[in-house]
């Protein structure tokens, strides 16, 4: 395990008092079984919970400050393999009450029908939010709010697609995509907020891509690691030319989230893909390893005003998805299979971002 960087947790996590942030094992210990170990949690606070299969935060709601959680792997035998520190940072509940202003969301299939969108929107509808308005090109029947989240797209995609099929890629083109000078296209985002979306100016942008960047990797493959870096260059990219447009927005990046905790999943998600790509253990190593470069890549960028939400860890592979994939022909994209959760697993990517955006808001308070 340790060959392979040990524990993919961030250096600092958040939770907003009187919510739960969750930590997943499965999803932070890079081996195809974590419980062939042995696990063990100190901390400074009283709110921090050992279960079998994660670490739950329960602050009381009126709990402040910051406090220090290790997270200790050991061998049945007693060695230790790994034990890694992070921060808590624990949130106030009224951080950004009274504040108005707008937020664009960024993404792929997770984000296409809505279903965590919906659940970010309900959260920050509740008593002692700001008052959000989610602006975007595309809404999706059903849906509560817009946004650009599209199934089957990558950085790449955000970056440079143009001319199309929309009936592979639901749009002939990146929303951020425009014809130039001899129809040569370029990336735009002041065009996009100032023609497409008629001169909003979103205080907020949250990117959740990676997914697709990744999921035909293999994790044998000797040039893994450059191809990783090749998509957190795509990412830079897209954040840059946003950037550009919105010199003081807050981007926040959810690292890339674990799938469907079975082979059964993968396996009747993509039946006529070729057989390595329909094995969990396949896809997890290679998610990992994309989610331990994300979090290495983004965190500790708040003075650039950019921020990691650890959503990898967030969401839990087995009850977060179904036993079984499904689609609802009757909704835009409405899916659940191997790498799309349920309304669980919505829940929990939308409480992850939440609490980053929560803790953004808090200010020097909390960082």
């Amino acid at each position: 395990m340790t060959e392979d960087g040990g524990l993919i947790l961030p250096t600092r996590t958040f939770v907003v008092a009187g919510d739960i942030s969750l930590i997943y094992l499965r999803a932070v210990v890079p081996v195809e079984d974590p419980e062939v170990f042995e696990y063990a949690i100190r901390c400074t606070c009283d709110f921090a919970v050992l279960q079998r299969r994660r670490v739950l935060l329960t602050p009381d709601s009126k709990v402040r400050g910051q406090f220090s959680l290790s997270v200790e792997v050991r061998t049945p035998a007693g060695d230790l393999v790994d034990r890694r520190s992070l921060e808590i940072g624990v949130v106030d509940p009224q951080a950004g009450s009274g504040q108005s202003f707008q937020m664009l969301m960024v993404g792929d299939s997770l984000g296409h029908a809505n279903h965590f969108p919906d659940e970010l929107a309900n959260l920050l509808r509740r008593p002692g939010n700001p008052d959000v308005t989610f602006v975007g090109s595309f809404r999706p029947p059903g849906s509560t709010v817009p946004h650009e989240q599209y199934g089957g797209w990558t950085f790449r995609h955000f970056n440079e697609l143009f001319n199309a099929d929309p009936r592979i890629f639901h749009k002939d083109r990146s929303p951020f995509i425009f014809s130039g000078g001899g129809d040569k296209p370029v990336f735009d985002a002041q065009r996009y907020f100032d023609e497409t979306l008629g001169g909003v100016r979103p205080r907020n942008i949250h990117i959740q891509l990676g997914i697709n960047d990744a999921f035909g990797l293999l994790p044998n493959d000797p040039g893994l690691a450059a191809k990783l870096d090749a998509i957190l260059r795509q990412a830079d990219l897209l954040i840059a030319g946003l950037r550009k447009a919105l010199p003081d927005a807050t981007i926040t990046v959810g690292s890339v989230i674990q799938a469907n905790a079975t082979d059964r999943a993968f396996i009747e998600s993509y039946p006529k893909e070729r057989e390595e790509l329909r094995s969990e253990w396949r896809w997890r190593q290679v998610q990992m390893r994309l989610a331990r470069k994300m979090v290495e890549h983004f965190e500790g960028r708040e003075a650039e005003r950019i921020y990691l939400v650890p959503t990898h860890m967030a969401v839990d592979p087995i009850e977060g998805y179904n036993p079984h994939p499904y689609m609802v022909a009757a909704f835009d994209f409405k899916i659940g299979n191997a790498v799309h959760p349920n309304n669980i697993g919505d829940a929990q990517l939308a409480s992850a971002i939440y609490t980053v955006l929560k803790a953004e808001l808090a200010g020097p308070v909390i960082h």
